[in-house]
This record gives structure tokens, sequence and C-alpha cells, in this order.
């Protein structure tokens, strides 16, 4: 699995303080890359995302957001740079970190990851994230739209359908 993977890019059998300290400094840098791309989502969706995650606190639209939103910060900023800075075990982390819904509603995104893993070609990671950039953005526009269109508890009930049916 990919967790598996980005252990094994690691020797943590014969020099376990060292490859501890590699890992957590490559995941550190990771980490940051998605938070750039949060900071990048922000700006593209606006303002009424944050007012529209609070409507939905507790609902299960509310995952549906965080995931989208997730996907369109990897999608921008943190697959592309990983891609480019050839961090292949980042990739297998960021792979095998990812939660039950965002799996759910991006599965092109593990084809494209076992295709990259069997053939070590990155073409179709990069290929993913181009389409993901702008679907992510057009999907988490549509959902702010179903907001301030339909109202809290509306779009709370109707988004779940939105999401399910723009899975990519």
């Amino acid at each position: 699995n990919a967790l598996g993977r980005a252990f094994s890019c690691y020797d943590l059998e014969r020099e376990l303080d060292g490859a501890l300290d590699a890992m957590t400094d490559c995941e550190i840098d990771a980490a940051l890359l998605h938070e750039e791309g949060e900071h990048e989502a922000g700006i593209l969706l606006g303002g009424h995302w944050e007012s529209m995650l609070l409507d939905l606190l507790g609902t299960p639209a509310e995952l549906m957001a965080r995931a989208v939103r997730d996907h369109l910060a990897d999608c921008l900023v943190t697959l592309p740079a990983l891609i480019s800075q050839g961090k292949d075990a980042s990739i297998h982390f960021f792979l095998g970190n990812l939660t039950d819904m965002r799996k759910e509603v991006f599965p092109s995104l593990d084809r494209a990851y076992r295709e990259w893993s069997q053939s070590g070609d990155t073409e179709p990671l990069k290929e993913i994230a181009d389409l993901g950039r702008d679907h992510w953005e057009r999907l988490g526009r549509a959902m702010i739209d179903l907001h301030l269109d339909a109202g809290e508890r509306m779009a709370a009930r109707r988004m779940p359908d939105l999401v399910r049916a723009s899975y990519l």
C-alpha cells in the first residue's frame, strides 16, 4: 500500500534516527505545501466558503466540502510541487494519508497513483492534478452558489448529491 511504499523509501532498519529525521523533514515540507495550497484555494473560493462551512458543521456536506477544498489545494500546489521535486516518498505518504471521503470523491487520483507506482512515469499524476485544479474549483464554486441560493438547511441536504454527481 501507499504508506508501506513511503516507509520503504527510508532505511528504517539500519539507520532509524536518521531515517526518521529525513522522513519528518520531507513530510513537514509536504504539509507546508498543502498549507500554501489551502491559502491559494481560499483566494480562489473567496470568503463565502468559510461561512458556508460554518453552516454545514456536523453534516455529511461538511465532510464533502472539506474534501473538495483539500483536493483543490493539493491539485494547485502540493501534488505539482512533489512531482516536480521528485519527492516519491512524500507522494506515497500523500496518497496513503487520504481520508476515506477524499478517496471516495477523487477515485481517479488513486488510478493515477497506481499507474505512477507501477511505471515510474509521473505523467498520470501531472494530468490528474491539472484536471483536478479546474474540476475542484468549479465544484467549490457550485457548492457556494448552492449555499447562497438554497440557504443553510436546503444546501446541507442537497450538497451531497451535487458532490456525488461530481466525483472525479
